[in-house]
């Protein structure tokens, strides 16, 4: 294969929001390949940190010190199973906040806590999370850490 000959790829544009077909020579594919190689070690050196830390706090947990993990899902559409069918186009829709306690020995708590508050804000996620910080500590008295791990994608 010659470095002018050219390769077909696929390629996330727009903000990772759509995969394009797309063509270049060899040379260009691995200049572009050498441009992002840095920045995706930095990112899988952080992921493998994040990873590990993470894990050592899942066994530690063991109910004064927990770990709780939170992320926003997409809006979800609100339907019912027998509407008719002018409903079909005009769902109302809600946030979903998804969230996984790790307590102590294997216990385990999972929570989903909805909104009809669309945005997801900074003030929203606070909103989110003191709900469930005060619901943890009101549940397990002997709580004297919470670990937050946010999961935003």
């Amino acid at each position: 294969m010659s470095s002018s000959q050219l390769i077909k790829y696929y390629q996330w544009q727009k903000d990772e929001v759509e995969k394009v077909e797309t063509a270049s020579s060899v040379a260009e594919v691995f200049a572009h390949l050498k441009h992002k190689l840095r920045s995706f070690l930095i990112h899988v050196y952080i992921n493998h940190k994040q990873a590990a830390h993470m894990r050592m706090l899942k066994e530690s947990a063991d109910g004064t010190t927990i770990l709780l993990q939170v992320d926003f899902s997409e809006n979800a559409s609100l339907q019912s199973q027998n509407e008719i069918q002018s409903c079909h186009w005009s769902h109302g829709q809600a946030t979903l906040f998804t969230a996984y306690a790790w307590i102590a020995n294997g216990a385990s708590e999972n929570f989903v806590l909805d909104s009809d508050e669309l945005r997801h804000t900074k003030l929203s996620a606070f909103s989110f999370t003191d709900y469930l910080i005060k619901f943890l500590l009101d549940k397990y008295a002997a709580i004297k850490t919470i670990n937050v791990f946010f999961r935003w994608c």
